[in-house]
């Protein structure tokens, strides 16, 4: 629902561009259909100027997925020049704060899905082969990956299996 500035312009009526704009819409939609969720998307977050806590503005539960990118390594921190084809894994920028947006989740009580979403034009994932890729894209959710200490208020999100990453299954040929 909610695109970077580039991909809104000149494609007619744009639906929605910030996640508050989206309240008159979704308190209709979840009277006839309450199973309805939200994918929360930190890269759309950040383009949309909206920081963390909008993604939170129906509560944890109707939280169904979480994305979570950054900029590419050495774009700047305009939102108006933001490509949605042209993301970095997370925490390759830094101008994303994926770190926070996961333990807002955990402070909250978020068990669900949480997917690295760099897309083809990941600059970072150019000529990997699809094995490589996977590797590359699950350590960098394991840098952002908030803490497991039981005192942090992170804890209750469960890290990616670590042995994931030195021993994948293999992938289909």
């Amino acid at each position: 629902v909610i695109g970077v500035a580039s991909f809104r312009t000149g494609r007619g009526l744009p639906f929605v561009d910030r996640l508050a704009n989206l309240d008159a819409i979704l308190g209709s939609v979840w009277n006839e259909a309450p199973n309805v969720g939200i994918l929360l998307d930190g890269f759309h977050l950040y383009a949309a100027g909206e920081d963390c806590e909008a993604g939170f503005a129906w509560g944890v539960e109707r939280i169904v997925a979480v994305h979570v990118a950054d900029l590419p390594a050495l774009s700047g921190p305009d939102r108006s020049l933001i490509n949605d084809q042209q993301r970095g894994l997370p925490g390759e920028n830094g101008a994303i704060d994926s770190r926070a947006l996961l333990a807002m989740l955990a402070a909250r009580g978020y068990g669900g899905p949480v997917t690295a979403e760099p897309m083809a034009g990941c600059q970072s994932l150019k000529g990997l082969t699809a094995e490589q890729t996977a590797r590359l894209a699950a350590t960098a959710i394991q840098t952002v990956w908030p803490s497991t200490d039981p005192r942090s208020c992170t804890a209750g999100l469960t890290p990616p299996p670590r042995t994931q990453l030195t021993e994948p299954a293999p992938f289909p040929s």
